[in-house]
């Protein structure tokens, strides 16, 4: 990463190492922005997966809600684990445990949910 100084308009280019910080893309214009405070880290991080799994709750109650005996749960266990995968790979490094579990445990009581709707038969 590279960080430009201006000390009264004599511009200096400083590397700095990028290691440790947490780099994502932001807006419509893909603007790369790397944090290094833990705690914007894990806000970030509650952010996203807050958004994630809202549409996770979405997807199992379309599922829930559906009269078609033969709905297919697989896509909605598969989008569930792909977000499991996804804390466990990516950002795990980011999160405290509890939080990590925390988050974890969420997803994997919407998995119970589907299995449990799926052997009631709808």
């Amino acid at each position: 990463m590279t960080k430009i100084k201006n000390p009264k308009n004599n511009l200096e280019i400083v590397e700095i190492d990028s290691q440790g910080g947490f780099a994502f893309n932001k807006g419509k214009d893909d603007i790369k922005i790397t944090v290094y405070d833990s705690e914007m880290i894990e806000n970030i991080i509650a952010d996203f997966f807050k958004q994630k799994f809202q549409k996770l709750v979405y997807l199992v109650s379309l599922f829930n809600s559906s009269d078609d005996d033969d709905t297919d749960d697989s896509l909605v266990r598969d989008k569930c684990e792909e977000l499991k995968q996804l804390l466990i790979i990516k950002y795990q490094k980011f999160l405290n445990k509890k939080d990590l579990a925390k988050y974890i445990n969420m997803i994997e009581m919407l998995e119970s949910e589907i299995k449990i709707t799926r052997h009631k038969g709808r």
